[in-house]
């Protein structure tokens, strides 16, 4: 079956196994619905029935375990996981907890500061390192939810293991299921490029990194059993239940709910970044509760400089007198806002508005603050002498953080 996936960057691996019986019907579908889906329509796949959104939050507030799947930069996924963790944490009020695929245990004492109300925005971005960790996706996604769980008192759960953690740490990881290793084998399909080695390198790290979050919840449920969690991390994790589910279930024997979207229409102007995927034809709905979602467009779309830089605390040459902060170009983007405001290589950048640039985090941050069509103003220094540029801050090809 053809399916949208996100764009995935990571490298892959794995064996394919073969299912040893066919089902039925359509393993995603076991009952097919009356009527082609809608966006906004929720089907519950075991029946084959659709349900709106309030009967959806009724059912699934008590569960102990919910799995919420999101495609990762769709505003309507975050929406979606907004609505189920305000309904679970009014039926269950200090008794909610919220899991987040997105951070790592090294990140835990950043969400605790940020719960406590010891960190406004930008103090949580630079120490949780939001824009050097390589999640890569906008803040304005995930706002509203951590916004609210401040609010609310809800605490932040980091699921995943650091990138440079010890495996002698790693807890016991499952590489045996079929259908995991048929899904990693699927999505590996969607990319050209790989060698022998990049498909078992890619099915060990998926199942370290599902295993991970696994343990990190049972660890969690079992020192706060009176907990309702809410699991927000992307669709593959969840879907099917053979990623985290699973993995939890065999350490901590607990119902659960899998609410998961398709994207079926993509908002005029949105360029997604998806890819087909043939999948094979699994035996078990992909989850409890389908969303049928637009690909919705950006509720604003980020600025971009267009540079490339360096921190540079200090110069001693004769061209370029002593001045301590500001990060010194190394690269122009063609036909971007700093080509177009004429900044050149060597140069460098010391205020962004009012805003001193004195290390990388203050450029990404005061960018990401602005919106494409803004404008502003550059304090640069060249050859010693400190001029301001004008800036508008239009689109761009950029590759570029900022």
């Amino acid at each position: 079956m053809k399916r949208l996936l996100l764009l995935l960057t990571l490298p892959l691996t794995l064996q394919l196994y073969g299912c040893s019986h066919q089902p039925l019907g359509e393993g995603d579908l076991p009952y097919p619905p009356q009527r082609e889906a809608e966006v906004g329509d929720i089907l519950h796949l075991r029946s084959g029935y659709y349900l709106d959104r309030q009967r959806l939050l009724q059912n699934i507030v008590h569960s102990p375990l919910v799995y919420v799947g999101e495609l990762h930069d769709n505003p309507a996924s975050h929406q979606l996981e907004l609505d189920i963790v305000t309904a679970v944490n009014h039926a269950h009020p200090n008794n909610t907890a919220i899991g987040l695929e997105m951070f790592s245990h090294s990140q835990q004492p950043v969400l605790n500061r940020w719960i406590a109300g010891e960190l406004d925005e930008r103090a949580f971005l630079k120490e949780s390192q939001w824009y050097s960790r390589g999640w890569g996706s906008s803040f304005d996604h995930y706002r509203a939810l951590l916004n609210f769980a401040r609010e609310a008192q809800i605490p932040l759960i980091a699921l995943n293991h650091d990138k440079n953690s010890d495996p002698a740490t790693d807890p016991e990881i499952d590489l045996n299921d079929p259908y995991h290793q048929a899904m990693v084998k699927a999505i590996l399909g969607g990319h050209d490029g790989q060698d022998a080695q990049t498909l078992p390198r890619f099915h060990y790290q998926q199942s370290r990194w599902d295993e991970t979050m696994a343990a990190t919840i049972v660890a969690y449920l079992q020192q706060q059993p009176q907990q309702h969690l809410v699991i927000v991390a992307g669709a593959w994790h969840v879907e099917y239940g053979f990623g985290i589910p699973r993995r939890v279930f065999r350490r901590l024997p607990i119902p659960y709910s899998i609410i998961s979207s398709r994207t079926i229409e993509v908002a005029a102007g949105r360029e997604p970044r998806l890819m087909q995927v043939d999948l094979p034809q699994f035996p078990m709905p992909a989850a409890d509760y389908l969303v049928y979602q637009r690909y919705e467009a950006e509720k604003r779309q980020e600025a971009r400089l267009g540079v490339a830089f360096e921190p540079q605390s200090e110069v001693t040459t004769a061209a370029d007198p002593v001045l301590t902060g500001g990060l010194r170009v190394t690269k122009i983007v063609p036909g971007s806002a700093a080509a177009a405001a004429g900044v050149l290589p060597d140069d460098r950048l010391l205020k962004l508005g009012d805003a001193a640039l004195n290390e990388s985090f203050d450029l990404l941050y005061e960018v990401k603050s602005y919106s494409m069509g803004d404008q502003t103003t550059l304090t640069v220094q060249r050859q010693g002498e400190i001029f301001t540029l004008p800036i508008t801050f239009t689109p761009d090809n950029s590759r570029h953080p900022q």
